[in-house]
């Protein structure tokens, strides 16, 4: 009978990962009693061989959150070269310590960060400075590298009782120099960003990636721009808008996109905006999609009807008399998608449904069981909303 140590390196590795099966220590998740955690932590002590195999799942994700100078300095100093080149996903949130500002923290996140020969993703949430020199300071190798990317504002400062201080927004210029110095993104979050300047330089910063196909954002003004109808180096799978965008705008943009377009998620719409009759192109790919819901733009998910879509979430602001055309434009996409879906989920935001609207909310339900599609319904009570 074969033992561990006749087994081949890649089942030994896949026998490591097993342990970790829910992969919450991958994604720095799990809790310190957390019993995954604890038996890598065991089998690590083992031999050398082992503390190499459950390095690669122990240290995939590292924090570097709230730290203070000495934590910086020992990490740097003492763990980075035994430990750094395990680490792939990096998350970077500088809150100064002591009422010390994130700046002043700077130098010790540089050189730890230098430490790091085969980061994959980073995550900054950190004032506009920060990110700023932070990225200026790396060397281009890390950058080249670094594939998914997800940036916000960060507090700036602490008070003297160890509040942050909040940065409401990342400026423009410092999310458009990010994206320059990082040209193999495949997938990018940019949330709070300032409307502090003309986006058009961000815009082709996105536009330039040719590796790009994800795409998260709630930086409206961004969307709203003429340019971003300009042509797209790269073709996007997954798009998640957040914020109000002008139907002239968003469709164009799709329609680029419209044909490797897997997953997508839309933002609310102002109901002062006619619904088009129809998309400017059809998504052949399209199997996810998410957005909100309103009278006046309850049809919005028929546009989608000919997709081949398996997932559909509506969310309805209000409950009571305006969530009935919203309930009823679901069932009707439900009729037309039915062939293809696999989950309708429908969340009633606020409000409870009246009674006719849990009539068609109940009806939608057991359509969905005859026709084999799981549909979730929540929020159909005040008390549940």
């Amino acid at each position: 009978m074969a033992g561990w140590t006749d087994l081949p390196p890649e089942l030994k590795e896949k026998i490591v990962l097993h342990l970790d099966g829910s992969s919450s220590v991958r994604q720095g998740e799990a809790d310190a009693d957390s019993p995954a955690l604890q038996a890598l932590k065991a089998l690590r002590a083992v031999d050398r061989e082992l503390y190499e195999l459950t390095g690669v799942v122990l240290w995939q994700t590292l924090q570097l959150v709230n730290r203070t100078f000495e934590d910086l300095a020992y990490w740097t100093e003492s763990i980075a070269p035994r430990r750094a080149h395990f680490v792939r996903q990096l998350i970077v949130h500088p809150e100064g310590p002591k009422g010390v500002s994130a700046e002043a923290a700077l130098p010790f996140f540089i050189e730890a960060l230098k430490r790091f020969p085969k980061i994959t993703y980073l995550q900054l949430h950190a004032p506009s400075a920060f990110t700023s020199q932070l990225v200026d300071s790396l060397p281009s190798s890390l950058l080249e590298q670094i594939t998914r990317l997800a940036i916000s504002a960060g507090p700036s400062a602490t008070t003297r009782d160890q509040r942050p201080i909040p940065e409401n927004f990342l400026s423009v210029s410092v999310a458009t120099q990010v994206l320059q110095a990082l040209p193999n993104l495949v997938s990018i979050s940019l949330v709070e960003i300032k409307n502090d300047d003309d986006p058009i330089h961000l815009i082709s910063a996105l536009q330039s990636l040719s590796s790009l196909v994800s795409l998260t954002t709630d930086d409206f003004r961004t969307f709203n721009h003429p340019h971003i109808t300009a042509p797209w180096r790269s073709s996007l799978q997954t798009i998640f808008i957040g914020d109000d965008i002008s139907y002239s705008r968003l469709f164009p943009f799709l329609a680029q996109h419209a044909s490797t377009l897997i997953a997508l998620t839309l933002p609310t719409f102002s109901t002062s905006q006619a619904l088009p009759p129809y998309l400017p192109a059809p998504f052949p790919n399209l199997l996810s999609l998410e957005l909100w819901s309103e009278p006046a733009t309850a049809d919005l998910p028929l546009l989608f009807a000919a997709s081949p879509l398996q997932q559909l979430e509506v969310k309805i602001y209000d409950g009571g008399s305006e969530s009935l055309e919203p309930l009823q434009a679901v069932r009707r996409a439900f009729e037309a998608m039915k062939p293809s879906l696999k989950r309708v989920e429908l969340q009633v935001m606020s409000g409870g449904l009246d009674h006719e609207g849990e009539v068609v909310a109940m009806d939608l339900y057991r359509e969905g069981v005859r026709a084999g599609v799981r549909v979730l319904i929540h929020g159909t009570h005040p008390e549940e909303a």
